[in-house]
């Protein structure tokens, strides 16, 4: 594959088109993921039927609350995913609780739980403001330091710089070269916790950058 920079990978709306693509992308992306495997280590499922249900559900969020899903592109090829979680909570629709019982059903209870103590402890984090949460980015291994991670951060950026009410994008990583990614972006830790021994860093990018603070 030839290089590519964030100037050059094609950025786009992800559609219910693209829903199973997207999903391998993500499971093959947080194949080795801490995360990932430490809730996986609590499943009878093997790890792949679970990252598949996983990253269903986390796409399935973003297209059925209408809420940013984006692509980066090398040709027509998507090689990463970035899922976004909008300014203001919403209800689920029945639909999307529907897909959240179906991915409990596939890791089991165990496994259920982890995933939600995870989220509870990383929210402890967040800004006290309206913010835009990066749920979820990961680009496949095969198109790594290519530039698609970068341009789809900038997407983000770019969206939660267009609401008027959002302070800056917030995320959070248990995984160490992730952080520096993102440390390299922009982004400061401003928060850390562990479960179960793994540390989780929450990170924040205010609106413009840090040097519009």
């Amino acid at each position: 594959m030839s290089q590519l920079d964030s100037a050059t990978a094609r950025v786009a709306p992800l559609a219910r088109a693209h829903l199973p693509e997207a999903v391998g992308v993500l499971a093959r992306a947080f194949a080795a993921d801490p995360m990932l495997r430490w809730i996986m280590s609590a499943s009878p499922a093997p790890m792949e039927r679970g990252a598949q249900a996983l990253f269903r559900f986390s796409c399935e969020v973003r297209l059925q609350l209408d809420w940013p899903l984006f692509g980066s592109f090398a040709g027509e090829r998507l090689e990463a995913v970035a899922g976004v979680t909008a300014l203001e909570d919403v209800p689920w629709p029945d639909s999307l609780r529907a897909v959240y019982d179906d991915l409990a059903a596939v890791i089991g209870p165990e496994a259920t739980v982890r995933l939600e103590r995870y989220s509870a402890h990383a929210d402890q984090y967040r800004p006290r403001g309206p913010h835009v949460h990066l749920g979820v980015l990961g680009v496949d291994p095969a198109a790594q330091r290519l530039g698609h991670g970068r341009a789809l951060l900038e997407a983000v950026e770019a969206w939660s710089d267009a609401q008027p009410a959002s302070i800056g994008v917030w995320l959070d990583t248990e995984n160490p070269s992730s952080r520096a990614f993102y440390e390299r972006c922009g982004y400061r830790c401003v928060g850390a916790t562990s479960v179960d021994g793994m540390r989780i860093w929450c990170m924040f990018r205010p609106r413009g950058g840090w040097s519009m603070v």
